[in-house]
């Protein structure tokens, strides 16, 4: 999925995966290297761009990804959910095992819109709807991202 939205957000170009972009150690950013190119995506740039429309219309219209919604800038984006069990399999399960079987709950991101700087996805283990339990974590990395490269104070929570 990062793969993917990444291709989206470049605009064809597909980069491996990475964790981070860069370091703050205190004394400011420093840059870890983008991975380079990995491969390039064949569609055409007008199927490209209604897919970035709809992704931005997840958070900024009337989808389901509303809680990722910044003011400072605006995020395309998609939320999913992931069964770890049939419904079926569910309620055959209940009462007989102690595992958790709720759903996982994910989200891909880009952020701005027009010139993406940040991309990730948010994967939250038997966190159930993507739209309620890993966007808000997703709209915390990207006001975080966004106040340290800006200079900005963080939230509270985000100080470390």
């Amino acid at each position: 999925m990062a793969v993917y939205i990444s291709a989206i957000a470049n605009r064809r170009h597909a980069r491996d995966a990475a964790t981070l972009r860069a370091v703050d150690d205190g004394s400011g950013w420093k840059a870890v290297p983008p991975p380079a190119p990995k491969s390039q995506v064949e569609l055409k740039p007008e199927t490209i761009q209604a897919i970035r429309d709809g992704l931005w219309l997840v958070v900024n219209g009337a989808g389901t990804g509303r809680l990722a919604q910044m003011r400072a800038t605006t995020s395309p984006a998609r939320r999913g959910t992931a069964q770890v069990i049939s419904l079926e399999g569910l309620k055959a399960a209940k009462g007989k095992s102690d595992k958790d079987l709720r759903d996982n709950g994910w989200f891909v991101f880009f952020a701005p819109r027009d010139n993406p700087q940040i991309a990730g996805v948010v994967f939250v283990e038997h966190g159930g709807h993507g739209g309620v339990t890993a966007a808000p974590i997703a709209k915390h990395v990207m006001e975080t991202f966004f106040a340290k490269k800006e200079g900005r104070p963080l939230h509270a929570g985000c100080r470390r």
